[in-house]
């Protein structure tokens, strides 16, 4: 009864993370920060880090508005969003 009961709760922290790593699947905003590997995307004035690959953060400028669809990925020690354009 026992090992029922653990491999039920495994199941259901499994599906609540898919859940939880699809909460922000979409970004637009303006662009007000950019390093090599993330941009700053402010978005109705709240700030998102969203790691980005040099083929997408190249072609964008500071300054300019863009749409992202992302990526969320929860770990145990970081929140990190990933974008994409397409």
């Amino acid at each position: 009864m026992l090992c029922a009961l653990q491999i039920n709760i495994r199941l259901q922290k499994t599906q609540d993370l898919s859940y939880y790593e699809a909460m922000i699947a979409r970004l637009k905003g303006d662009v007000v920060h950019k390093e090599e590997k993330y941009i700053i995307l402010d978005v109705g004035g709240v700030g998102y880090k969203v790691f980005i690959n040099s083929d997408t953060i190249n072609p964008i400028n500071t300054k300019s508005d863009i749409t992202l669809w992302t990526y969320t990925a929860i770990r145990e020690d970081a929140m990190d969003i990933y974008g994409f354009i397409d």
